[in-house]
């Protein structure tokens, strides 16, 4: 789930440009907190606050921020209950109450930002540590994705949830965790912690980002730091019930996306030249290209696509190309998903176009049986392949788009 790309647009700005000061707003606190520093720029004159580095936020609310939890660890006197932060994080939900990050793109440290700074910044969340070494990550759609949200509320799903690895090491104060027991390892230093809140810095497996991000200038950009501001849930462990495995959220993000692709296509598609596409079903070959399965006659909500772009998505079944050969004779040919030899089974059909119904009638003589399907959608992508979606007469409410081969 963590690893995704991601745009932010950060400004490219020296350091001197950010949060500049007179010296006065330097505090006692600050002595503090290693790598919280006071610098001045030689070029401007200009003062300002960086933090292992970084020029502290632009954003006024996110430098206040910031500079609190900064506070916040400077607060920390003496060694850090090790054995109580492990009770805690193995009997209670630790969550994100705030995450910065301060990336480098190409030699050029970037300001420190904040998760709240960019609309659909994919990072934070909830984990739970596990007796077995195991640590469980759950998450939720972001703002934007209110397709997938849709869909959780027709299957009653609150939430999804991912299973890592972890370690502690109480001498160090060191969290460490992966998202495999074999993978990369991801460190993260325990600063502060109270009893119920805590503060680390570094990257934690199930919370943090991992994937590639992008300046404004389409550099790409390394994470250099974060620094976690977490808080431990009241009410004991982390309850997983509806909450499902990260695949169905990606099946269900992959759904929404063909699903608002599908109504692009109706819209393009439905209103077609019905005679100019009678005369070119006549003497063609179509192979199905997407399968998709709806959750009622309304063809609303995809429930599953069987299919789709040419690739097959569920375990077995069979798909088939058809040849219409002018006359209303032609050819059904089956291939199978689930067994070998995977050769095509080949049918005889008779078929029948009504331009007023729009209506494709078409009977397989070997099997005695006849299939009708209305054309609701006929178009053309690109500057040749042309396609056309087909609504079957059946009770499995399935629409099936078929690509004209040439």
């Amino acid at each position: 789930m963590r690893r995704l790309l991601f745009i932010v647009a950060l400004a490219t700005l020296s350091l001197a440009a950010c949060n500049n000061d007179n010296g006065e707003n330097r505090q006692d606190w600050m002595d503090k907190v290693p790598g919280l520093e006071q610098n001045r720029d030689e070029t401007t004159g200009q003062n300002y606050t960086s933090y292992k580095g970084h020029a502290m936020p632009i954003n006024e609310y996110s430098y206040d921020l910031m500079m609190g939890i900064l506070n916040l660890v400077s607060t920390q006197h003496g060694d850090i209950d090790d054995t109580e932060f492990l009770r805690m994080l193995t009997s209670s939900p630790l969550s994100t109450e705030a995450l910065f990050m301060a990336d480098v793109c190409e030699g050029t440290k970037l300001e420190w930002y904040s998760i709240y700074d960019y609309v659909g910044l994919s990072a934070g969340g909830t984990i739970q540590a596990n007796d077995d070494g195991t640590l469980t990550s759950i998450f939720y759609p972001n703002s934007y994705e209110g397709d997938v949200m849709h869909h959780m509320s027709i299957y009653d799903i609150k939430g999804f949830y991912t299973t890592y690895y972890w370690e502690y090491n109480a001498d160090s104060n060191i969290l460490i965790s992966s998202y495999s027991k074999s993978g990369e390892k991801m460190i993260a230093e325990l600063l502060y912690f109270d009893g119920v809140e805590a503060v680390m810095l570094g990257k934690i497996a199930g919370i943090s980002n991992t994937g590639t991000s992008l300046d404004s200038y389409g550099r790409e950009c390394i994470r250099a730091y974060e620094l976690h501001h977490l808080k431990f849930q009241e009410g004991g462990r982390l309850s997983l019930e509806g909450y499902e495995r990260e695949y169905v959220y990606q099946d269900l993000r992959m759904v929404s996306d063909i699903e608002a692709e599908m109504e692009s296509i109706m819209r393009v598609g439905s209103n077609y030249d019905v005679e100019a596409f009678a005369q070119e079903l006549s003497d063609s070959k179509w192979t199905e290209w997407g399968i998709l399965r709806y959750f009622d006659e309304t063809m609303s909500h995809i429930e599953y696509p069987d299919a789709w772009d040419g690739k097959w998505n569920a375990e077995g079944g069979a798909f088939s190309d058809y040849e219409f050969v002018g006359g209303g004779t032609g050819f059904a040919y089956e291939i199978s998903t689930a067994e070998p030899p995977f050769e095509p089974v080949t049918y005889n059909i008779d078929w029948s176009f009504d331009p007023e119904t729009k209506a494709l009638t078409m009977y397989y003589q070997e099997r005695g049986i006849t299939i009708t399907a209305t054309v609701s959608a006929y178009y053309t992508l690109g500057e040749t392949d042309k396609f056309m979606v087909w609504d079957v007469d059946n009770s499995w409410n399935e629409r099936i788009v078929l690509k004209k081969i040439e």
